[in-house]
């Protein structure tokens, strides 16, 4: 039995601000109407009714929240402490949690993919073509995805040219399985692609898997896992949130669940449920550090936020002051569709705290230096806006 309080809101009062500190609540809607708003994303307003689940991300995360919450009638809420999650054995409050992450995370990918639109100058309303899909996946060097799509499409790419791409692709070893529902994938290995459909969630017992979606030919870097990490989750809600594909980086062990194996495992194990918890919600956090990334105009503020992000999504789970990410910097790179030039590779050497491996994998040699230089250009950026536009911010 976990504990909570119910608390009152009058129409028109604020539950909470932009920025405001979260002291580890978050809150359940009981009656009433709340909506969000948020400054940072073109002043995209969200609305939330009685059952949805509000300020659990920046709760759970100990960050400040990224929207106001207003409220538009008469409200009551269930206030609920974060550290009440571990006590809670309801399937269908673990459920909800799980589904409000998912929807939370649905909202702000398909906004990331907005801005991302908006300031490359791409139609997003051009509807997809899988040749391209194929081609911008085969040229990455991901052959084994791009042999899937073929495979799966067959009735819509099946031409002369793509035929004799394909014949030059070797194939990789199928995933051998170890113990049941256990399987060892082959570096390079295509897990799912991104055309069809996905019905398994994933955990990594160990190894490294990517994460891309196709964007204006490009495949672009969604995230990269590792040990523990779970992905593919979407069929608790019975959809997809982005079309996605998946490809180990390295030789990877993974267990592949159905629905029913995945809420027994969470329901049975207390450490998991948390665990996911912090996941999901650090990934909503991360992909709106890629919308505030996508929206600034200088290169090193853009790639330093999108380093924060990752790095706060590390700290949820190790207290270190130092990380070598699984991205290279290829991977941070195409999260905010910029070419890696030689005034980019200037840009980055500025950058103290950050080094790049010969591999092009991501260092942070001092975690606190990075938040500390992370500040400064945040300042400069803001100072700069205040010369720019004046009284008009």
């Amino acid at each position: 039995m976990i504990n909570y309080n119910k608390i009152n809101f009058k129409k028109s009062s604020t539950l909470f601000i932009s920025g405001q500190y979260p002291d580890g609540k978050f809150y359940i809607i009981n009656k009433g109407k709340v909506i969000f708003e948020s400054y940072f994303a073109d002043n995209f307003k969200y609305e939330h009714k009685k059952g949805d689940i509000i300020g659990i991300v920046s709760a759970v995360m100990d960050e400040p929240y990224f929207s106001t919450s207003k409220v538009i009638e008469d409200t009551e809420v269930i206030e609920i402490d974060v550290r009440e999650i571990e006590k809670i054995d309801n399937v269908e409050l673990m459920n909800k949690i799980y589904k409000h992450l998912i929807n939370t995370m649905e909202v702000w990918i398909k906004k990331y993919y907005y801005f991302l639109s908006k300031y490359s100058k791409v139609d997003s309303t051009v509807k997809l073509n899988i040749i391209d899909v194929f081609k911008a996946y085969k040229d990455k060097g991901f052959s084994d995805a791009a042999l899937k799509i073929y495979k799966n499409n067959t009735n819509k790419i099946n031409t002369k040219e793509i035929k004799t791409i394909t014949s030059k692709i070797e194939p990789i070893e199928s995933p051998q399985e170890i113990t049941k529902g256990v399987f060892n994938f082959k570096k390079g290995s295509c897990i799912f692609e991104e055309t069809s459909q996905n019905n398994y969630i994933y955990m990594i017992k160990s190894g490294v898997v990517g994460v891309y979606s196709y964007f204006n030919h490009k495949p672009i870097t969604r995230m990269i896992y590792s040990d523990n990490d779970i992905f593919g989750y979407k069929d608790l809600l019975g959809k997809k949130i982005i079309a996605t594909t998946a490809i180990a980086i390295e030789d990877s062990i993974i267990k592949v669940m159905d629905k029913k194996e995945f809420e027994s495992m969470i329901i049975e194990d207390k450490a998991v449920r948390v665990y996911l918890i912090k996941m999901m919600s650090a990934r909503v956090y991360n992909t709106i550090a890629r919308i505030k990334a996508v929206n600034i105009n200088n290169v090193i503020l853009k790639i330093l936020t999108v380093i924060e992000g990752l790095i706060k999504l590390e700290l949820m789970f190790k207290r270190t002051n130092y990380i070598s990410l699984f991205h290279t910097i290829d991977d941070i790179l195409s999260m905010v569709f910029i070419d890696y030039t030689d005034y980019v590779e200037r840009e980055i050497k500025r950058i103290k705290s950050i080094k790049i491996t010969n591999e092009k994998n991501v260092v942070i040699s001092n975690i606190n230096s990075f938040f500390k230089e992370y500040e400064i250009y945040l300042k400069r950026n803001s100072d700069k806006m205040n010369e720019d536009f004046g009284d008009e911010i």
